[in-house]
């Protein structure tokens, strides 16, 4: 079976060996209507939750090629007792936030809630580990917006890390925030 992230089904030059599954991202909720259109082209459709899966099911996907396959985790790296990651910084409370710094994650609304609710004196700060900086977002990112801020007086402090990471060190650094930060936000169809 290829197993695929991403979808060309107009693309000449994919030869079709065997099966052919499409892994949904969980990030992107709208299901490329390509894919629908596409229909023998692709034989099974995995989907991370049952949410996920209902939305493919409302788009078109005939249900029957529709799969429910849970993202993993590694629980013996990924729980709350070991070691944390040592950090530059003195404040007491850190929020955690892990992913790519790009508009469709909102961390732009991210940013301006943290910069007006804070400032450089209070006790707190977040831990922005960023996603694909260097290569899949390197063209779209928020670098530029977060060292401004780190650099402007009187503003917050924030820990921006762009560096690939090991699983361990993902781990404590997970362990190493109080909170996480988690954007919501609804779009309308």
């Amino acid at each position: 079976m290829q197993a695929n992230r991403d979808f060309d089904p107009h693309a000449s030059d994919v030869a079709r060996r065997g099966r052919r599954c499409v892994f949904r991202d969980p990030a992107r909720l709208d299901p490329n209507r390509a894919w629908v259109a596409a229909g023998p082209a692709i034989d099974e459709v995995w989907c991370p939750s049952s949410y996920v899966a209902s939305i493919d099911h409302d788009a078109g996907f005939d249900p029957k090629c529709v799969a429910i396959v849970p993202l993993g985790v590694d629980t013996a790296v990924f729980s709350p007792r070991g070691p944390t990651l040592a950090l530059p910084s003195q404040k007491s409370f850190r929020f955690g936030y892990v992913g790519g710094t790009i508009e469709r994650k909102d961390i732009d609304v991210l940013l301006a809630a943290y910069t007006a609710a804070f400032t450089a004196s209070d006790d707190v700060t977040p831990i922005i580990k960023d996603f694909g900086a260097g290569d899949i977002y390197a063209a779209m990112n928020y670098r530029a917006l977060i060292e401004r801020i780190t650099q402007t007086p009187g503003m917050p402090e924030i820990l921006y890390i762009d560096a690939t990471l090991s699983s361990e060190q993902l781990a404590a650094l997970y362990r190493s925030a109080h909170a996480r930060e988690r954007i919501e936000t609804l779009h309308k169809k």
